[in-house]
């Protein structure tokens, strides 16, 4: 189902077929810490996050399925990787809501390990991934080189479902790589893998056309890029910012542990799906004064 303003379908129609949809699944991966990336808050971070997103797509009846988890001590996650899946179209689908949580997520308070009641400020990156089908990214089979072991390793060293046969999956022109252990079948495994790294070389393409269509437009939104912090969840005040906001409109007002921990996150959502579609719209509008200007002149 294609967008329905002049801006959506302008923006979208130069894009692969799975994301004119608006992609029905999409990937997430989350844990990649910006600063202190072993301490045990920002590991407990992660895990919030996450319970935040699962709850998320439950309320939406989407599919919320673990790829990879690495748990840390306390509970908390060093990195996670979910495929979330549901929906058919502008309003239903994962990729459409979630699409502008990728970035850095920074988390101020005291911490429950914190002995003498300092404040601490931790971050958790969030990168979110439309899945690629075969017919968006292909390649040549000797493009791919399959390395398969019983024993997988995430970031610390600790073991990850030290059980299941973890296949990864390189794409030799670029380097890229991705790890699957979801399954305790090497077969599904490598699927998964390949999947996995379809997503990872178009998302290595949207990339490089948004950062030519940012210098186009010199968007002052925000840069767009997964360093940079989006948003910060104070719990002593109790509040959540999100920096790409204007604050009175989807920027502030929002409670910290109504956000992670109810159901706060849906108002900052749909904030950025009205900015987006207004963004796409002046854009439609722009070009089409540039074009009727361009016609005048001939």
């Amino acid at each position: 189902m294609l967008c329905t303003t002049i801006g959506d379908v302008g923006r979208w129609s130069t894009l692969p077929q799975s994301l004119r949809s608006q992609e029905e699944q999409m990937q997430l991966d989350w844990g990649k810490f910006v600063a202190e990336c072993m301490c045990e808050e920002a590991a407990i971070f992660t895990r919030e996050l996450f319970e935040m997103y699962e709850r998320f797509a439950d309320a939406r009846g989407w599919q919320f399925e673990v790829d990879t988890m690495n748990e840390g001590v306390g509970g908390g996650i060093l990195f996670a990787s979910v495929r979330v899946s549901g929906g058919s179209g502008e309003e239903t689908a994962p990729y459409g809501w979630l699409r502008h949580e990728s970035g850095v997520h920074r988390v101020q308070r005291v911490p429950s390990t914190e002995r003498k009641g300092r404040m601490q400020t931790s971050s958790t990156a969030v990168v979110i991934l439309p899945v690629a089908e075969k017919e968006d990214v292909d390649f040549a089979a000797g493009d791919v080189r399959i390395e398969i072991s019983k024993k997988s390793s995430g970031p610390g060293g600790q073991s990850v479902n030290a059980a299941h046969q973890a296949v990864r999956a390189i794409h030799i022109p670029t380097g890229l790589s991705v790890l699957s252990t979801s399954s305790q079948s090497q077969y599904e495994n490598r699927v998964r893998a390949v999947d996995m790294l379809r997503t990872k070389l178009l998302d290595k393409q949207l990339s490089a056309r948004a950062e030519f269509e940012r210098t186009e437009r010199k968007d002052q939104r925000g840069t767009g890029d997964r360093s940079e912090k989006i948003r910060t969840y104070n719990f002593q005040r109790d509040e959540v910012v999100d920096h790409r906001l204007p604050k009175d409109a989807g920027g502030g007002g929002h409670g910290a542990t109504d956000v992670v921990f109810a159901e706060g996150l849906e108002a900052i959502l749909v904030f950025h799906r009205q900015h987006r579609r207004r963004s796409y719209l002046d854009q439609a509008v722009s070009a089409m004064e540039l074009e009727l200007v361009q016609k005048q002149k001939q």
